[in-house]
């Protein structure tokens, strides 16, 4: 569809091109054969300014045509981005992290739980995978409204796990900063992530209150 309207464009400009090329060109064969030498200079002189204005016009208009097809462009190059990053996001959410998201749903079995190491070591590359979404959405792959529609209850399983929450926020929270950042942003918009974050604070702030006395 692009090409063709791309095609289309470039057709047109050449056609006015052209009837301008051949305006011009009559205009000063009929100043060149009148006889007064006066009027042959007058005649020329806005013949130039016709052809000044005529280039003019078409440059304006080649312009106007390539910013709305570049737009056009990356609209649709936008669009195509953002749905193979969020199908390749549910491959891997259902695939190799299907295990950790089971366990951390409603009365799955790591919801209220300690995990432990390598328990945690398989939620790590799963919570990871929302870092990314946070960095596509810094590079303006995925608007932080789609991130809540289709994530924000993940990310919320995740933030009901102390285990989990005391791993990102506390032990190693200098190198989760993706993903609080995200969580903080969709907060915003989210009131049951809001809610959650709101009552896990105090126990974050007490974790790291303790670490850092030891």
């Amino acid at each position: 569809m692009l090409l063709r309207e791309l095609s289309l464009s470039i057709k047109f400009s050449i056609v006015t091109a052209s009837l301008g090329v051949f305006g011009c060109a009559a205009a000063l064969l009929i100043a060149l054969c009148l006889p007064n030498t006066d009027q042959k200079l007058a005649n020329l002189s806005n013949v130039a300014i016709t052809v000044a204005s005529l280039v003019t016009i078409i440059a304006l208009a080649a312009t106007a045509i390539g910013v709305f097809l570049t737009y056009k462009q990356l609209s649709i190059t936008r669009r195509i981005a953002l749905g193979e990053f969020l199908l390749h996001v549910d491959e891997m959410m259902l695939g190799e992290h299907k295990e950790v998201y089971y366990n951390l749903r409603p009365r799955g079995a790591w919801q209220d739980k300690e995990l432990t190491s390598d328990e945690i070591d398989k939620v790590v590359p799963y919570a990871g995978l929302f870092e990314r979404i946070k960095v596509h959405m810094d590079n303006g792959i995925v608007d932080l409204e789609i991130i809540q529609r289709l994530y924000s209850y993940r990310i919320l399983e995740l933030l009901r796990n102390k285990s989990v929450v005391k791993y990102i926020f506390v032990d190693f929270k200098y190198g989760w900063q993706d993903f609080i950042n995200l969580c903080e942003k969709l907060r915003r918009i989210d009131p049951e992530l809001d809610e959650q974050l709101t009552r896990i604070i105090p126990d974050i702030e007490q974790a790291q209150t303790l670490n850092a006395r030891k």
